[in-house]
């Protein structure tokens, strides 16, 4: 259920930094950060279990809505579904470390992250 509610969150945050962005504006994108980042912990927290789990609930629930955002924004701006954006300070990390594809490479580390996630939870027979 958290991951429904998660998923429908990034699309609707997608949707709200594309009117910001197609107004000529940019996101804040450290405050936006913070709020979605408690939105998501206050679920994984309600959702229970011991705190690893909630550790483990939280990356995965983060991870989700990382990758259905990124995929939503680009969708909605007609941008290239792997495009990285100029502005935030994740982007311009990943094209540090990523000069080229940087795109795919960041998919392929979100996509890690959530497999890597889901496993360890379903080690544990919490998933």
């Amino acid at each position: 259920m958290i991951y429904i509610i998660i998923a429908t969150m990034a699309i609707i945050n997608a949707r709200i930094d594309f009117d910001i962005i197609d107004n000529g504006k940019s996101p804040d994108h450290t405050k936006e950060a913070l709020i979605r980042g408690a939105i998501i912990l206050a679920l994984s927290v309600f959702a229970g279990g011991f705190w690893w789990m909630i550790g483990l609930r939280f990356t995965s629930a983060s991870a989700v809505f990382w990758i259905i955002f990124e995929l939503a924004l680009n969708w909605l701006r007609m941008k290239p579904l792997l495009y990285v954006g100029e502005n935030a300070k994740t982007d311009l990390f990943f094209k540090s470390i990523f000069p080229t594809n940087t795109g795919l490479y960041l998919l392929i580390f979100k996509i890690s992250l959530l497999i890597s996630t889901i496993c360890l939870m379903v080690h544990f027979g919490q998933a």
